[in-house]
């Protein structure tokens, strides 16, 4: 699901891609709802505040999980009675609990494959000198076997 900032329009992936591309509208702003949900405040702030489509005077609000869309409160009470909606800030926040223990993750796994690079880094060159010593015997001893004969 995605949004478009500039005509107030939710689209469903497939029709977001198509306004993307259209030449009327490709310099629009479509954004995914994981994205505003991820971080409402900047993207709504920066494209000012959003107003639900078909009630213009109702700013968008809520969230409702069921259709993944984002809703005004006047939606959320008739359009999406019977759906899982939850205020924005309410959402966000969850995101964020969920997404730390993530972050954590990938900040470990980030760590960990710098030091196995250093490591590897470490064996490379090690194993260079190790080659470079062997050519070198190699080198010595075939020059006293052809000295020898």
């Amino acid at each position: 699901m995605a949004r478009c900032l500039e005509c107030q329009e939710n689209y469903c992936d497939e029709h977001a891609n198509f306004h993307s591309i259209v030449a009327a509208t490709k310099h629009h702003t479509v954004v995914k709802y994981i994205d505003i949900l991820a971080d409402p405040k900047r993207i709504l702030k920066a494209n000012g505040a959003q107003f639900c489509s078909k009630h213009t005077n109702s700013h968008l609000e809520a969230v409702c999980t069921t259709c993944n869309s984002l809703c005004c409160l006047v939606c959320a009470i008739t359009e999406h009675k019977d759906h899982n909606v939850k205020e924005i800030g309410d959402t966000m926040n969850n995101i964020h609990d969920r997404m730390r223990p993530v972050m954590k993750r990938v900040e470990q796994n980030h760590y960990d494959i710098k030091q196995n690079y250093k490591i590897a880094k470490d064996v490379d060159k090690e194993m260079n000198i190790v080659f470079q010593r062997c050519k070198r015997d190699l080198n010595i001893a075939f020059m006293g076997v052809a000295r020898e004969s």
